[in-house]
């Protein structure tokens, strides 16, 4: 069986402002770590 694969992009920031935390893609990274817990058969990236 092919394994499912699942790609998480940000899209570039183009605010008035820029933070180094804003800049950080934490939404992501939390999104990725529930797709391994509960997907583990998707590979993530």
């Amino acid at each position: 069986m092919k394994r499912k694969k699942l790609l998480l992009l940000q899209p570039p920031v183009e605010d008035f402002y820029d933070t180094p935390i804003r800049l950080q893609p934490l939404g992501l990274a939390y999104l990725k770590a529930a797709v391994r817990k509960w997907l583990p058969e998707v590979e993530v990236k």
